[in-house]
């Protein structure tokens, strides 16, 4: 058997372990629950729930019980797991997120991306925080979940859960970023919904680094009335000062930019008549003959503008995660309507990507004069990864080399936009 592989699940039982020796802090009744000896103890119910896949609740057990005539109905699991807090799994994910060794920087930077997607639940009308009408039917559930994803390592490091009705990803990434000491290096990349003064002064005062795309000079947007230069690229300091006062001298001086009554910024009382003085730098690329980028940023010239461009272009991979999260990790396909073991679940699907990357990450392909350079194909890993927690006697690492795609470089299709529903139970 691969040590690699052994080394990964071992951090993974250790994480449980560690969880169940606070059992106090994890469950809803530390006198009573998992005491007493039982068919599913607290450590089974949270391995369990981490091999969940797409199939139904019974189906999942029978799978992981390999149909003994002993499998645990879905009452008793169901049973089970309500003694648990969503925090047994946070907790979970966060120690197992320790035990990796984030190699892979760029320029001795770890690069983090900060986006959310909205994750559509079951149908239940009483939970009134993420339940809307459509029309006289019954209407539909959602939550918005925002995430830190390393780019360079692929794993999901933080989670943020968000009231669909009061989503702002820009506040849930100044939360996030509180999270992260100044002296870890890191960039921070988000893309066109996150140019803000707030966001990029809470940031700067941090001490973190960001590199955010905004809308191109000649649109409305953040860059509106700037003074930039007027060619196809350029990299220039912008410096601002920002005030919620209007008088006439304010108002010839260009250097203003004026926030609205409405605007959040949380270093100057609204309504004062001083100013706050900003500054980033801003940088317009050259994509096509008629398409161009810009991005701003607080990094120096250590990073050239073609950096820049690798940086956000290496964002990409935030989306590509979300798929995998969604349809190869199975995240859609809940077993449960009750919100708190949503979110069990949630941080459940998160480490089953994050155990799975690091083993793919460790796949080696052998020099071979080859047509196309070849990567894993991923989603035939997850499979194999729900199979080996519950064989351990399977070589997981060689059997996901085994299964491969061709990389073919430059192939571009128009992104469909399309909102998913919840797969229901009885469909499964």
């Amino acid at each position: 058997m691969n040590n690699y592989q052994k080394i990964t699940y071992q951090y993974l039982q250790s994480a449980i372990q560690s969880v169940c020796q606070n059992r106090e802090e994890h469950v809803y009744y530390p006198s009573a629950d998992f005491t007493r000896k039982r068919k599913l103890p607290m450590s089974v119910v949270i391995e369990s729930i981490i091999k969940f896949g797409a199939q139904s609740l019974n189906s999942e057990l029978l799978e992981q019980w390999n149909y003994h005539v002993e499998t645990p109905t879905a009452s008793a699991f169901v049973q089970a797991r309500a003694k648990l807090k969503p925090s047994a799994f946070k907790a979970v994910f966060d120690l197992f997120n320790q035990s990796f060794d984030k190699a892979k920087r760029f320029k001795g930077y770890q690069l983090l991306a900060h986006d959310g997607s909205d994750l559509p639940l079951p149908q239940n009308v009483k939970a009134h925080d993420n339940h809307f009408k459509r029309g006289n039917a019954n209407g539909y559930n959602v939550i918005h979940v925002n995430f830190f994803y390393d780019l360079l390592n692929k794993q999901f490091l933080d989670v943020d859960f968000q009231n669909k009705r009061q989503t702002d990803e820009r506040s849930s990434l100044c939360q996030m970023a509180q999270k992260i000491k100044p002296t870890q290096p890191v960039i921070f990349i988000g893309d066109r919904g996150y140019p803000s003064f707030n966001l990029f002064e809470h940031l700067q005062r941090l001490q973190h680094k960001y590199v955010i795309r905004c809308k191109d000079v000649n649109r409305k947007g953040f860059l509106r009335k700037s003074d930039v230069p007027d060619t196809d690229e350029f990299d220039t300091i912008v410096s601002l000062k920002l005030t919620y006062s209007r008088t006439k001298a304010i108002k010839d001086d260009p250097s203003f930019r004026f926030l609205s009554t409405t605007s959040k910024f949380d270093f100057l009382k609204r309504g004062s008549k001083d100013y706050y003085e900003i500054r980033f730098r801003v940088v317009r690329l050259k994509l096509s003959e008629s398409t161009y980028e810009c991005l701003i940023t607080n990094l120096d010239d250590n990073f050239t503008p073609n950096d820049l461009k690798e940086l956000y272009h290496l964002r990409w991979g935030i989306e590509t995660s979300f798929r995998d999260l969604k349809h190869s990790v199975d995240l859609e396909y809940l077993h449960t309507k009750e919100s708190s073991q949503i979110y069990q679940e949630i941080y459940a699907r998160l480490i089953t990507y994050n155990f799975t990357m690091r083993l793919v990450g460790q796949v080696k392909f052998p020099k071979k004069k080859r047509h196309w350079d070849y990567q894993v194909n991923v989603k035939m890993a997850f499979r194999l990864y729900r199979r080996y927690l519950n064989d351990m006697s399977i070589d997981i690492m060689r059997l996901i080399s085994s299964y491969i795609l061709p990389i073919r470089e430059g192939r571009k299709f128009e992104r469909l936009k399309f909102r998913r529903g919840f797969v229901g139970f009885h469909y499964r």
